[in-house]
């Protein structure tokens, strides 16, 4: 029943609240489950305000009745019928290409290490993807689209190319991780004015299982390309991938983003000491997380900025970001409180929950390494 759902996910979203997030992207379901019931959200939030913004997505699955077309055809409807409240608003649709990093079910271009003929996993055909861009153009549809490997990012370009046929593209549509991206991508990717939805803490992770093992040093150094991203034009957006990622913090993410990620202690490799890139600075990774994530969802007009007449969303940090580190990563601040629409929502705070902060010295890596290992 809806109404036993109600609860925990108000305790979810406030733990977003705490952790510095003033909205989610969330996506009403994972591949092979939809959960797409977006009223219950706009009834809990008419009820009492959300204590963070939820732009929800709807997944699409070609093997549900009815197949692409319909799902596309429902998510529209869906969006018409405008299931939307104060703090809760629609946000698109989202399709899967491949599978994980994680799993090693990414689809790339060269074989996995340990198996010549494994290259991952993909769950779209190249003329159901065109139909599928081609459907979200014509409804006016955002779509978020899985692509963790090479491959799978090189398929989503294609269709798009294909789709605009030299034009600008009607909405702006994002591509979800972008573990892998071949070199000459990034400028195809910066060009169709696609977004890059990446969570940083996947860069952090990522190496702590057999990753060296099955991808090998050379292709792990030039994964989670944010730099190149970044310099090629491509607006990047950050996120948590909660639950994938059990942290549903601002800071673990900024900190990812703008630390080198491997030492000696633990063994990990450094990105970007082996890769020539160096990490974001901290204004770049704020950038991704205000700026970014109001041009994926097209919420310039409101979110992303504290200028008047948008949303009167921010967060208090302990101390400026910007000026703890002469090298310009993020350093050990805390969040003191989080605001939406200028009303305080942090303050039902957990028993013992005191945030989160880095020990000074400990490089990203093995933070995480004790903090995420079960994962992998």
């Amino acid at each position: 029943r809806d109404e036993l759902l109600a609860e925990p996910i108000v305790q979810v979203l406030r733990g977003f609240a705490r952790g510095g997030c003033t909205s989610i992207a969330e996506i009403l379901g994972s591949p092979g489950l939809a959960i797409s019931r977006p009223w219950l959200l706009c009834a809990i939030d008419n009820r009492e305000p959300l204590p963070v913004r939820v732009h929800y997505f709807l997944p699409i699955f070609g093997n549900a009745p009815g197949g692409w077309e319909e799902g596309m055809r429902n998510a529209a409807k869906i969006r018409d019928e405008k299931h939307e409240s104060p703090r809760v608003h629609f946000g698109g649709v989202k399709i899967w290409i491949d599978g994980t990093m994680a799993t090693f079910t990414a689809w790339v271009k060269e074989p996995f290490l340990t198996n010549p003929s494994d290259r991952g996993l993909h769950f779209i055909d190249t003329a159901d993807l065109n139909r599928v861009v081609q459907m979200a153009e014509d409804l006016s549809l955002r779509l978020k689209i899985h692509a963790n490997g090479d491959a799978a990012v090189e398929a989503a370009l294609d269709a798009f190319e294909a789709v605009a046929g030299g034009q600008p593209l009607k909405s702006r549509h994002c591509l979800e991780h972008v573990a892998m991206i071949a070199v000459e991508d990034l400028d195809r990717m910066a060009r169709l004015g696609l977004v890059a939805s990446v969570q940083p803490v996947a860069k952090a992770a990522t190496p702590m299982g057999s990753a060296p093992q099955k991808l090998g040093r050379a292709r792990l150094n030039k994964a989670f390309n944010y730099r190149g991203m970044s310099d090629s034009g491509i607006t990047l957006a950050f996120g948590t991938d909660w639950p994938v990622f059990p942290f549903q913090s601002v800071l673990l993410n900024l900190w990812a983003s703008t630390r080198e990620c491997g030492c000696a202690r633990c063994g990990i490799c450094c990105y970007a000491e082996r890769n020539n890139a160096p990490p974001l600075l901290s204004c770049e990774a704020l950038e991704a997380f205000t700026v970014g994530p109001a041009k994926a969802l097209q919420r310039e007009e409101d979110m992303g900025q504290l200028t008047v007449g948008k949303w009167a969303d921010l967060v208090v940090f302990s101390c400026d970001p910007f000026a703890q580190t002469p090298t310009g990563e993020v350093g050990n601040v805390s969040i003191l409180r989080t605001f939406i629409g200028g009303d305080r929502v942090d303050s039902k705070q957990r028993k013992g929950d005191k945030g989160m902060t880095l020990p000074p010295g400990t490089p990203m890596c093995c933070w995480v390494l004790d903090k995420a290992s079960r994962i992998f």
